[in-house]
């Protein structure tokens, strides 16, 4: 996901939903690391989008914002059967008088329709001295995407904070992708393992582990 241009002692954000290949029954989860949720397996494969909030980078203008960014999914095959989609999203929020989100934001717009996170999560970076609080969340978004397929996707109604204390640091995130996986007759036999996590990470590695591999039936050759 993109979420901030030319970034500026900023931890990157592993956002929920890496792939190899108030009211809410969810539990917040803090400082998450990326944990397998979903294998699919079969003739698959995935396609993804997704873009900013951010109207201009950092070394322009820090901390505007647009209220609504279009991206094209493309890739998706004729007669191709949608697995599953997510929809994940993140942003800055701050509990700090003047801030323009004090709290995180769950319910989102994709498509004029309303989607709120099935899984949510937060995570604070310390930054001279300042506390710097972001969150994400992940939504199934299969049933919409299956009944639309390849196009333009417009997402809207993030809040995010764009005030202090994350402007005067360039920190300002708000960011959307969506992946999804598909079925379909000349897509690779393969399995495509779905996580989901989101921890502050500089200077580090994250690593996850393949698993669950599908080997077919029947092949003419095999080249490693």
């Amino acid at each position: 996901m993109r979420c901030c241009s030319e970034p500026r002692r900023l931890p990157a954000l592993a956002l929920a939903g890496a792939l190899l290949a108030a009211g809410l029954a969810a539990p917040v989860l803090a400082g998450t690391e990326l944990s397998l949720v979903r294998s699919i397996a079969g003739q698959v494969d995935l396609v993804g989008t997704g873009g900013s909030l951010r109207a201009a980078p950092n070394g322009t203008s820090p901390c505007a914002l647009v209220v609504a960014d279009a991206a094209d999914l493309v890739g998706l095959p004729g007669g191709a059967r949608i697995e599953a989609a997510y929809l994940h999203w993140s942003g800055s929020w701050s509990p700090l008088a003047g801030s323009t989100a004090t709290t995180p934001d769950w319910q989102v717009t994709l498509d004029d329709q309303p989607v709120t996170a099935d899984r949510i999560f937060t995570e604070t970076v310390s930054v001279g001295g300042a506390s710097l609080d972001f969150f994400a969340g992940v939504a199934d978004v299969t049933a919409l995407v299956a009944a639309k397929g390849s196009g333009t996707y417009v997402f809207s109604g993030l809040e995010v904070n764009a005030g202090d204390p994350h402007c005067d640091n360039a920190m300002v995130l708000a960011g959307w992708s969506l992946i999804v996986v598909y079925e379909q007759s000349s897509a690779p036999v393969q399995v495509i393992d779905i996580f989901d996590g989101f921890r502050a990470c500089q200077g580090d590695e994250i690593a996850l582990t393949a698993r669950n591999f599908l080997v077919p039936v029947s092949y003419t050759h095999l080249t490693l």
